[in-house]
Formats: C-alpha cells, sequence, structure tokens
C-alpha cells in the first residue's frame, strides 16, 4: 500500500500528507511533493519546512494523498 501511494504520487506531481517519527522522536505531519525514493528513502519538498528533504521511509508512520483541501491551504 505505501509503495503504491508513493508510486502514484509521484506519477502524478500531486502531495501527499505524512505522519512521520523524528530523529528526535516527535511526531509531525508533513505535506509532501515526492521527487524520488528508493527502498529506504523518500524526498521532496516539505511544505511545512519549505525546502526539500530526505524522510527514511520506516519513519513513515501513516500516508495518505492530500486532499484538494489541503492542497489549497499549503498553496495560499
Amino acid at each position: 500500500m505505501l509503495e503504491s501511494i508513493i508510486k502514484k504520487a509521484k506519477e502524478s506531481g500531486h502531495p501527499v500528507v505524512l505522519m512521520y517519527l523524528s530523529k528526535k522522536g516527535l511526531v509531525t505531519k508533513r505535506m509532501v511533493t515526492i521527487e524520488g525514493y528508493s527502498e529506504q528513502w523518500m524526498q521532496g519538498y516539505c511544505h511545512l519546512r519549505k525546502s526539500f528533504r530526505r524522510f527514511q521511509r520506516e519513519n513513515i508512520l501513516a500516508i495518505l494523498p492530500a486532499s484538494y483541501n489541503e492542497r489549497k491551504t499549503q498553496i495560499q
């Protein structure tokens, strides 16, 4: 499931919403436009940090396609 969501999001260019476990042990919610991925990493533009970031896939707790309203809110 994770793999198919990542693949579809990269192909479409639409962002995903992640629940992510940081290095500090904090759970954060991120909206990411995926640029690339491997078995261990996913990289893309993080709308929260407004920069390109790499995410360890093992630290992704949940992933969903971003809704239209979430995408619209991030752009404004």
